[in-house]
């Protein structure tokens, strides 16, 4: 146990040193006591370590922010580009429809006139 507590002081030891008034440390690293400034030069370093880091962060939200503007441009291309398409598709079917139903009024035409022709040439038997 006492290799996983690290020399840390026991339960017994403390509540005897605050009976007696005295300090007891709570381990070897942190019984030196640390002025003012080195705990100022400590700090000022952890400070700017994270200005680093905070400055990264923001250069790197930038670069996403304008990879998504060139995104949602494309997208928006895209979108002008399935509409044209879609509409482009919508006519053609359109006069694809027509032309089909030309043809077969054409031909129901020419079926009719074929058949009053047969007839002028060839009448048919006369009933009596």
């Amino acid at each position: 146990m006492d290799e996983i507590l690290g020399g840390l002081p026991t339960t017994s030891e403390v509540v005897r040193s605050l009976r007696r008034g005295t300090d007891v440390p709570h381990n070897g690293a942190m019984s030196e006591s640390l002025n003012r400034p080195e705990l100022d030069a400590k700090l000022e370093a952890v400070e700017a370590r994270m200005d680093a880091r905070i400055a990264r962060i923001e250069a790197a939200a930038e670069g996403i922010r304008r990879d998504v503007d060139k995104i949602e441009s494309k997208v928006g291309n895209l979108k002008v580009t399935m509409v044209t398409t879609a509409i482009g598709a919508t006519i053609a079917i359109v006069l694809g429809i027509a032309a089909f139903n030309a043809t077969l009024t054409s031909n129901m035409l020419s079926a009719f006139q074929a058949g009053l022709q047969s007839v002028k040439a060839d009448p048919p038997a006369s009933t009596q």
